[in-house]
């Protein structure tokens, strides 16, 4: 197998001694492949990706890309394309679709034909020019991919893309992940609440909680591996990722009501 893109080994962050965030975490990603990273609220998955894209440095632990280690002034931030959790973004400017991709024309890589060439691969046409703010969550989702794919980075980095989306929303965004993959080659890490979005589009998974719980193939992820992951039962795991596909609420351990769970069950 060719040389991972990305290498991390025993990497740790911590703001003090007494307030670790993430502690010995090793990964690796290889060019096409796509990582799905679950893990708790507050387990560090969006602290790690920063440090992957370059916003924050390690305080321990080595990480190298394509091969060479970096410090911030060097760093190939061009290499990447990130997609940050929706709720880290300001979409109040009175700009459309199409003068939010056309912004992105002050990179001298991007033209014309390559927004023309976006607007038709990942189906934003329809709301072209509308204003950003007045979007569904999966239009606005589709047109930050999109956005981020113009300059064509060699690793796309997407934190809780499902987060609010409808099912038919997850649908397109899992679409556009296929197609991605298929036509760019490109490699994509995938953060998600979702464990079955995460087991239908990654070919590895690295179980976060602050710290390194398990880093394999998906077909080898186990029943008792999330139970270590989330400290509770993976039945309430899959109980809860029900309900938040219809809260937009986030995985946290707790007793569920017998109510709960025989309104799941006979909805499924």
């Amino acid at each position: 197998m060719s040389s991972p893109i990305l290498a991390v080994n025993k990497v740790s962050f911590h703001y003090s001694p007494e307030q670790v965030i993430l502690q010995d975490i090793d990964l690796q990603l290889h060019q096409g492949e796509v990582l799905g990273i679950i893990g708790p609220n507050g387990g560090g998955k969006s602290t790690l990706l920063k440090i992957l894209v370059g916003l924050l440095h390690q305080t321990s632990g080595e990480y190298q890309i394509q091969g060479k280690v970096h410090s911030l002034r060097t760093f190939p931030y061009q290499l990447f394309g990130y997609v940050p959790q929706k709720k880290e973004l300001n979409s109040i400017f009175p700009l459309t679709t199409l003068e939010l991709l056309q912004l992105e024309k002050n990179n001298s890589t991007v033209t014309n034909q390559i927004i023309d060439t976006a607007i038709q691969n990942y189906n934003l046409t329809s709301f072209l020019n509308s204003q950003i703010n007045q979007l569904s969550g999966g239009q606005l989702q589709r047109l930050l991919i999109a956005r981020t794919l113009l300059k064509n980075p060699k690793i796309l980095i997407l934190d809780e893309p499902s987060t609010g989306l409808d099912t038919q929303g997850i649908d397109q965004l899992g679409s556009m992940i296929k197609t991605i993959r298929a036509e760019k080659k490109q490699a994509i890490i995938l953060v998600d609440h979702n464990i079955k979005q995460i087991l239908k589009y990654a070919d590895m998974v690295l179980c976060l909680n602050k710290q390194h719980h398990w880093h394999d193939k998906k077909e080898k992820l186990s029943k008792h591996v999330l139970e270590s992951v989330y400290h509770c039962e993976y039945e309430h795991e899959l109980i809860h990722e029900q309900l938040d596909s219809s809260t937009s609420s986030h995985h946290h351990c707790c007793d569920h009501s017998p109510q709960e769970v025989e309104k799941l069950e006979d909805e499924s």
